[in-house]
C-alpha cells in the first residue's frame, strides 16, 4: 500500500463518526420519546438501551467487512467503506452509553463521564492496534490477528 492510499484509508471512520454524530443524537430521542408514550408517560432511561442493537449490528458488519475486503485485496475504497461503518458504530456506542449514564445518573452526570471515559480508555489499552500478520502459506495477510498458531510444537 502506498502513503496516499494509506491515508485515503481514514477518510471512511471520519465521515463515519461525523455522520454517526449527526443521526445518533436525534434517532435515540425518537425513539425515548415513542418507548415513554408507549411506557404512560414514563421515562427510564434504558429507554436509551434500544440504540445498542444498530450498534452491534454496524460494528460487526464494518469489521467483518474490513477483514474481508482486506483479505481479498479489493481496491482502496472497499476497506475504506467498511472502516467508516465501523467508526458509524463505534460513535453510536459512544454517544448511547453516554447518553445512557447521564439520564440514570443525572446528579452524579459530571463524575460518571468521568468513570465512563476512563473505564473506556483502560479496556483499550490491553488491545494493541491490528497489524497485519504474513499468513505462512501465501502472500496475502491476515488482519486483526491477536495470535495466530502454525500447527508446529517449538
Amino acid at each position: 500500500m502506498s502513503p496516499l492510499t494509506v491515508g485515503l484509508l481514514y477518510i471512511g471512520p471520519f465521515l463515519g463518526g461525523i455522520l454517526g454524530s449527526a443521526i445518533t443524537g436525534h434517532l435515540s430521542d425518537l425513539i425515548m420519546r415513542w418507548m415513554t408514550r408507549r411506557n404512560g408517560g414514563i421515562f427510564e432511561p434504558e429507554f436509551r438501551l434500544v440504540m445498542v442493537i444498530p450498534v452491534a449490528l454496524t460494528t460487526v458488519v464494518g469489521l467483518w467487512g474490513f477483514g474481508w475486503s482486506a483479505w481479498e485485496e479489493d481496491v482502496w475504497i472497499a476497506p475504506t467503506v467498511f472502516f467508516g461503518v465501523i467508526g458509524f458504530g463505534c460513535t453510536l456506542g459512544s454517544t448511547v452509553s453516554i447518553s445512557f449514564v447521564v439520564d440514570s445518573y443525572r446528579a452524579d452526570a459530571g463524575s460518571s463521564l468521568t468513570s465512563l471515559n476512563l473505564s473506556k480508555n483502560l479496556l483499550g489499552i490491553p488491545a494493541p492496534p491490528p497489524s497485519p500478520i504474513p499468513s505462512s502459506n501465501s502472500r496475502r495477510l491476515r488482519v486483526f490477528v491477536i495470535y495466530q498458531y502454525d500447527g508446529k510444537r517449538t
